[in-house]
């Protein structure tokens, strides 16, 4: 029990830090991908729904 509690620890941690880290790029994303504000948001909506959507599966694996 131990150990599965600190694996999720571990994921929810990884999970915020990334999620953390994708914020401040923003306004950088049209430059990086040489696309308009409006398509470089896709992306970051992605990018959230993937890590919502792995976070929910690990949550609920037994």
């Amino acid at each position: 029990m131990t150990t599965v509690v600190a694996v999720l620890t571990l994921a929810g941690t990884a999970v915020a830090f990334v999620q953390s880290m994708l914020f401040p790029i923003v306004p950088v994303l049209p430059r990086l991908l040489d696309a308009p504000l409006t398509e470089t948001a896709w992306a970051v909506t992605g990018a959230l729904l993937c890590a919502a959507l792995a976070t929910t599966g690990d949550g609920t694996a037994r």
